[in-house]
This record gives structure tokens, sequence and C-alpha cells, in this order.
């Protein structure tokens, strides 16, 4: 009798290692490569990242925060195939209040930038913002309208038009069209949490609201109900220049990813939240998910992991910046944190699927 319990045992254990093996070929089924890309650190983190159609890699970065009264705003770049980097601009900001620390930030445009001057005491912060056609003067036109502006992430392709941003507070979409000096807001998607622009499309991952069914009722009494995304995740595609709006599955789908990794499956949870973006250069619709568990592609296919890396695999690890090119490699910027040093290495990476 023992025999036989002994065999079962065995062939139980083999049944579940094989099983995680399974799945973990499954996971892992690619054959992606990760090249780290050497940047001028000592000028401090990247704040943003642009490739050109000169196929030049363009990084903007904020100095290192060791004299809290001055930083420097710098813009560096370098060709596809070349590893030196070359500063191409720079801006000081200088802050004049003994109580007050400042910071400078460069998000690009077509051809120049938005710049902003954030100065930050104990208990407010405040912020001028700048722009820039070009690289080649250290002239800046005063953004307008900036009381409406509020405090706001800029969505990537930002036009010299039109500056695309996501309001922190309202958890909307604004567009500010620089011809007109007029100020859009996409009241209609008012719990928008990811978007990306790409010069006229703006993409958008956000929630709509559903009901509760009698089981979640319970788990919730009970605290055990759990995050299902696929409820309330919506993927919606608005066109700045007809001003519509028009929903996508394949979007739909990248949302749902979203918000799994943002929560972490749990219905009051959040982690740190996912880099997200349009692979612009594809012909067909197609979406990358950036977590410290890896790199997914969403397309009208399928949702698939194309890499992923086990010194990411850290919640305290934060994919930052994600950018595709039109040879198909995309570039990251991260914050990986290092549970033997329990410190932070920022890294700049060209991820090769």
């Amino acid at each position: 009798m023992k025999t036989i319990k002994y065999i079962m045992l065995l062939l139980l254990a083999t049944a579940i290692l094989c099983g995680c093996e399974s799945q973990s070929k499954k996971q892992n089924d690619f054959s992606g490569t990760m090249e780290n890309i050497e940047y001028p650190t000592e000028h401090g983190q990247i704040i943003d990242i642009m490739y050109t159609e000169n196929e030049d890699i363009y990084i903007s970065m904020k100095s290192p925060d060791t004299d809290p009264s001055k930083s420097i705003a710098s813009v560096w770049k370098k060709p596809v195939d070349d590893d030196g980097w070359t500063q191409v601009y720079m801006q000081e900001f200088i802050s004049d209040e003994e109580d007050k620390t400042v910071g400078g930030y460069i998000y690009f445009m077509d051809k120049g930038a938005v710049i902003e001057e954030m100065f930050f005491g104990e208990t407010d912060i405040s912020v001028n913002r700048y722009y820039t056609n070009t690289f080649g003067t250290k002239e800046l036109e005063i953004l307008p309208l900036q009381e409406q502006i509020g405090f706001v992430y800029y969505m990537d392709s930002l036009t010299e038009d039109k500056v695309v941003m996501e309001d922190s507070n309202t958890s909307t979409v604004k567009i500010l069209n620089l011809n007109n000096n007029t100020i859009k807001e996409l009241t209609e998607i008012d719990t928008c949490f990811f978007a990306y622009y790409d010069g006229r499309y703006v993409y958008m991952a956000h929630t709509e609201p559903f009901e509760l069914s009698e089981e979640d009722e319970k788990d919730l009494q009970s605290g055990s109900i759990t995050d299902n995304p696929s409820k309330y995740a919506r993927g919606t595609i608005y066109d700045t220049e007809n001003e519509s709006f028009k929903q996508s599955d394949v979007l739909t789908e990248a949302s749902v990813l979203l918000f799994e990794k943002w929560k972490g499956g749990k219905i009051n949870n959040y982690n740190l939240k996912p880099a997200f973006c349009k692979d612009i250069y594809s012909d067909s619709e197609v979406y990358y998910v950036a977590h410290n568990d890896g790199i997914y592609r969403v397309d009208e296919k399928e949702r698939k992991l194309i890499y992923s890396d086990e010194e990411w695999d850290n919640a305290k690890s934060s994919i930052d910046l994600i950018m595709p090119t039109p040879a198909g490699d995309i570039y990251i910027y991260a914050s990986i944190f290092d549970k033997k040093s329990r410190s932070y290495t920022e890294k700049l990476m060209k991820i090769t699927p």
C-alpha cells in the first residue's frame, strides 16, 4: 500500500512539474533580445524619448537633484546605429526663493518641445509652461491658457499645433491648440487612465460604469472580491481632426491588460502603472504594454508576451517610457530595483522581439 501511495505521489508531482514547465515555456515562447544603451547618466534622469524620420533617437534629461536651487534640462541625440550622444539643447532654471526647489522638464514636439519649470514648496507646487518649435534658440514662448491646464502628463507625439495632455486630477484628456489658443477637454471620456497620441489620433484606455453581480456583492461584503477588468475596461480612439470617437476591440483588449497589470487582480489595489503605446509603424492596429513582468503585444489576433526579464520582475521596478521604431525594435526606459543592494538603477534598453 505504501508503494502504491508513493507511486501516486510521484506521478502527481511529475504532472505538476510538467504542467509548470509547459506553462513556463508557453509564457516565455519568444526569441527577444535586450541591449543596454549607454547614455549620459551624469546629466540625470531621462524625461522623454523620441524617434525621428532621420533615424535619430532623442532623449530629454533633467539634471541630478544635487543643487535644489538650480535645474538643467537638456536634449541629446544619437543615430540609431551609433553609440555617441550629442547635446543639442540646454535650458537652466533657478529658484530665487529659499523655501522652494526647482525642476526643469522637456517633452518633445515635432521639432521642438514643451518645457516645464516646476517649483516645489513645503505645501504647494507651482509650474510655468513654455514651448519652442526649434532647438536652435534659447527663446521660449509662454504656453497659453495655463490656468486651464492643471497638473498633466503629456501624451507622446506632440505636434506644433496640438499639445495633448492627460489631467491627473480629472482623468480626462485635454488638447491645447496652439494655432488658435483654445483648449478642448474630452469630457465624454472622464475616466481615462492611459492615453497615447500619434499626431492625429488619441488612443484612450478608460473605465465605464458596471453593475456588480450577486456573487460580486457577496464577495465584496466578505472582503474577498477580485478585480475583473473585462467588466469595465474599454478602449476608445479620438480623431483630433474630425473630432469623433470610435470604439476599438483591440484597444479594449489592451485596456483590459493595462488594468490587469495596474490593479494586480485586487479590487482596491494599485501597482506601479505600466507603460503603453500604439505601434504607429504597423499597418494594422497594434499596441504595446510594458510592466515589470515583461512587454506584451496586443493585436486583432491575440495578446502575447514578447519579452520578459528576470531583473525587472519586482514590484518596485517601473517601466517609465516606451517607444517603438520602424525596424520593430522597442526602446524602454526603466527604473530597476535590485533586491540585494536595495537600490535602483536607471536603464535605457533596446528590445528586439
